[in-house]
């Protein structure tokens, strides 16, 4: 019978073999929309971020931002209009997308392939799921990284992570990842919660 190392070896092959083929599939993407919430909470202290992206592939993609509701960058033809609450405002220094947007399904796509030996995949009829729950650093820093969230001063070195991506069968493409990061320490409890969803 196979050894434990040997199973995950393989589900990690197969894993890996899912990502690569949604990576292959994402260079034809023309056009997709991400759609972001963020929940936190540090002491009882709330944060949320809604943001909604609008990514057309070119050279420099196009980009239309929106936060909680607004219109707040637009990239087109290599210009950049940020809105400042009072006017459009053009930037001038050459911003690449993820500085504007971090949350790409590139770099998505590269965070779960990192981590593809930690998950642990179902499938369902159209989908398959890829799980994780645990205390795995690596799993957390590559979400706090990805979703550009910060616990400041607080100890997370026991932080737990509970993640869930979707990736559709047929299609090879990301739907969405749902994301929750949770644990105390001396100074209180925290959490955090990010979902995002693509498409295309």
């Amino acid at each position: 019978s196979e050894t434990a190392a040997e199973e995950t070896e393989e589900s990690t092959a197969e894993n890996n073999e899912i990502f690569n083929q949604v990576i292959d599939k994402s260079e034809d993407l023309e056009s997709y929309e991400a759609l972001i919430d963020l929940e936190g909470s540090v002491d009882g202290a709330p944060y949320t971020l809604n943001a909604e992206a609008a990514i057309k592939d070119g050279d420099p993609p196009d980009l239309l931002l929106k936060s909680n509701d607004e219109v707040r960058t637009v990239a087109k033809d290599g210009s950049t209009y940020i809105f400042t609450g009072d006017e459009w405002v053009e930037t001038t220094e050459s911003m690449n997308i993820e500085s504007l947007f971090f949350v790409t399904y590139e770099s998505t796509l590269n965070s779960l392939s990192d981590l593809s030996g930690q998950l642990i995949k179902e499938e369902t009829d159209d989908s398959y799921l890829f799980t994780y729950e645990g205390s795995n650093q690596s799993v957390y820093k590559a979400f706090q990284s990805l979703l550009g969230f910060e616990f400041g001063a607080l100890d997370t070195s026991e932080i737990y992570s509970d993640l869930e991506v979707e990736v559709d069968k047929e299609d090879h493409v990301l739907k969405y990842i749902a994301y929750e990061a949770s644990g105390e320490d001396d100074q209180g409890e925290y959490s955090m919660n990010g979902d995002v969803e693509f498409t295309s």
